[in-house]
């Protein structure tokens, strides 16, 4: 319906001074202007907690925003024109001069206002862009078993557990409900757990919080489970350590040797016999071990100072997996246990000596190496050290839970194994055979030196007539 507003002209003959004309006045004919308005507009529109792009105008139809994720819900007011006039939002009916809470999803919110009076429709557009939330933080973290305190700034942590604790639960929770959150490749909803069995030695969690915009934080937890160690192993280990706090130095076993040695050696000639009588003394240092062989009184010290290996490494850690055992630089096989799933891994190594090179597969490593893992149950990988003369090979044995046609794998991981426990024994190996070599030769020496110190009964009657 149009409103008709009807304005009439007169056009009228001058009037000039103070005297009226007595002539009749003639009187044009009335016009009638009419102006014509839409009754279905919106008089003002308004929102409390941000502005459009541009001023209201009931003329202008379409206007947009753009907000921070915080911003939830928006309070509209809008105003009618005429009161015949109906208005609705999204097909719901709204009353004029009413303040209504619209919630806002992020991302893109469409609002259309709808004005109807009569026949007269008018549309307006209001779209609102809400901003993706970016938390990617963890509001808190907690474990089944462990002492453990959290913070979300703090992403790296360590623990320790007994040995009696042979499964962890992990339980995270996100700061923002938009958030997901994913633990060694598993999703975790909110408040739900995530449970793992804990073999001995170091386990890694890894725990990635993605936000709703997509940025990820990364959050590493490792557990380490303790050996066991049953009583027996620790009576044994303390009489070795009392064994060695007993142990008389290499200069006292010497005198008291010494001093014991004479009246044998005494007793000994008296009855004319050939008998030895051996003593072995181990003597304990901080820097060597040191035998000393005793016949007859007579002393001979054999030095045998421990081969240090200048080819270890002094750290080697992967970017997932559970350990068979907590890395130590002189154990040189691990067991690795890793998620069908896994075609790659970071490997990160440092050497104990900075001379030391380091190589993956006869490749020098790099701070951090990407090591590819087949699709079998096991793949060896080598991981040579070498400084100078000294060569040191560490390997790691990945396993997946993959059944195998053919024993070929195994034979070969056992193999590898095997090479590498005779590589990392050399050393001492060749340290025994020099050891037995030495300790013959000063026996020969003992014997020599006894015929020269007590000759015989022939060698003494030779002496005296000067043959």
């Amino acid at each position: 319906m149009r409103k008709q507003l009807g304005i009439k002209l007169i056009a009228a003959g001058t009037i000039i001074g103070a005297n009226v004309s007595a002539y009749p006045i003639a009187h044009a004919n009335a016009e009638e202007i009419t102006i014509l308005e839409n009754a279905a507009e919106l008089q003002s529109v308004s929102i409390e907690e941000f502005n459009l792009d541009q001023e209201f105008s009931p003329d202008v139809k379409e206007y947009t925003a753009s907000v921070e994720n915080d911003i939830k819900t928006m309070n509209l007011l809008v105003e009618k024109k005429e009161e015949a006039a109906a208005i609705t939002v999204n097909g719901e009916e709204i009353d004029s001069g009413v303040k209504i809470s619209l919630p806002l999803s992020t991302g893109e919110n469409e609002f259309v206002i709808t004005v109807t009076n009569g026949t007269e429709v008018s549309s307006y557009s209001i779209v609102v862009v809400r901003a993706k939330n970016d938390n990617n933080q963890l509001s808190n973290l907690s474990l089944s078993n462990g002492n453990f305190n959290f913070d979300p700034e703090k992403t790296d942590y360590h623990i320790e557990v007994k040995n009696g604790i042979s499964k962890l639960t992990l339980k995270p929770n996100a700061e923002a409900d938009t958030s997901a959150v994913t633990i060694n490749g598993t999703n975790v909803k909110g408040g739900d757990g995530y449970e793992a069995q804990l073999p001995v030695g170091s386990t890694t969690f890894t725990i990635i919080v993605t936000a709703e915009n997509g940025n990820k934080k990364t959050y590493t937890v490792t557990v380490v489970r303790e050996a066991e160690q049953t009583s027996s192993s620790n009576d044994i280990e303390e009489e070795k350590e009392q064994s060695v706090q007993d142990q008389p130095t290499a200069e006292t076993s010497s005198k008291s040797n010494n001093s014991e040695a004479t009246p044998t050696q005494a007793e000994s000639n008296n009855r004319g016999t050939n008998s030895f009588a051996n003593v072995d003394v181990l003597a304990v240092s901080n820097d060597s071990s040191t035998k000393s062989t005793e016949s007859f009184g007579s002393s001979s010290t054999t030095s045998m100072s421990e081969t240090k290996t200048t080819a270890n490494l002094d750290s080697l850690s992967v970017s997932g997996g559970t350990w068979n055992k907590t890395f130590s630089s002189d154990s040189y096989t691990y067991h690795i246990s890793l998620e069908n799933d896994v075609k790659t891994l970071t490997l990160s190594a440092d050497s104990e000596e900075s001379s030391a090179e380091i190589f993956i597969e006869d490749e020098a490593i790099s701070d951090n190496s990407t090591v590819t893992i087949g699709d079998k149950a096991k793949t060896a990988v080598s991981i040579v050290v070498k400084n100078d003369a000294d060569r040191k090979t560490y390997v790691l044995i990945f396993e997946k839970d993959i059944e195998e046609g053919t024993t070929e794998e195994k034979e070969t991981s056992d193999n590898t194994e095997t090479e590498t426990t005779t590589v990392s024994s050399k050393t001492d190996t060749e340290d025994t055979e020099s050891m037995k070599e030495s300790t013959a030769n000063n026996q020969m020496n003992v014997r020599a030196e006894r015929q020269t110190e007590n000759p015989s009964f022939w060698q003494k009657l030779l002496s005296f007539f000067g043959l």
